[in-house]
């Protein structure tokens, strides 16, 4: 006789499918309708209505799925969020026991600590606390994944960005922006000052460069700086 009930067999058969997982997590960060859900997953009606639409079925059938009575927005349920949870402790443990280390802007280096991005979300972004945990632990599973034993904080940054860009929230990604010269452009600045003896001008050129960038983001209506 199996040792598992007859609910979680069908929950653990829901989470059986890459993109049912995907739509689970995509939920834990907003509600959604069928058709911005279907967008997000990289899916078209006319040519994948069908897989789709089973496999939202096998979700709402886990229930980990359910419709929200007014908004008819699909959402995780207290079932779904509660199993998302245990899939990320379980991640977590079965992954590789190095620690991730991460160097930080200050240039100290510290034990990658997921709550860390979950307060820039909330500070910098004002961020809802429950939408900010929720991309934060999505980014240490993407981090993980990649196995990166060595983090910076400008690369965790570039993460986050990209996954609230997939998630469609750039109105968040637009405050997370970070301001300054890329590596190649600092470098030529150096190779130049070196040259003609002016190393003041290093500092002038990549002043200038932030504050302009940020009077663009900032100081301009969003449809001037685009």
């Amino acid at each position: 006789m199996s040792s598992f009930s007859v609910d979680e067999s069908i929950v653990l058969e829901a989470l059986s499918s890459p993109q049912r997982l995907k739509m689970l997590r995509i939920l834990a960060t907003q509600p959604a309708g069928y058709t911005d859900l279907m967008r997000m997953l990289g899916m078209t009606k006319q040519r994948d209505a069908g897989k789709f639409s089973y496999h939202l079925k096998k979700l709402l059938s886990a229930g980990l799925v359910q419709v929200n009575e007014k908004t008819r927005l699909y959402e995780l349920s207290r079932k779904g969020e509660a199993v998302l949870q245990v899939l990320a402790d379980l991640r977590k443990a079965l992954s590789s026991p190095s620690m991730m280390i991460v160097r930080r802007s200050n240039h100290a280096v510290e034990p990658f600590d997921r709550n860390k991005i979950v307060d820039v979300l909330i500070r910098e972004a004002n961020i809802p606390s429950r939408l900010a945990d929720k991309v934060a632990m999505l980014a240490e599973e993407k981090l993980r994944d990649l196995n990166i034993e060595y983090l910076t904080a400008p690369l965790i940054r570039e993460l986050v960005n990209t996954i609230l860009i997939d998630l469609q929230l750039e109105k968040y990604r637009h405050k997370l922006t970070r301001v300054g010269l890329p590596l190649y452009d600092l470098k030529q600045l150096i190779t130049q000052a070196s040259r003609s003896n002016t190393p003041h001008s290093i500092l002038f050129k990549a002043s200038e460069s932030a504050v302009t960038e940020y009077t663009i983001l900032e100081s301009l209506p969003r449809e001037v700086s685009d």
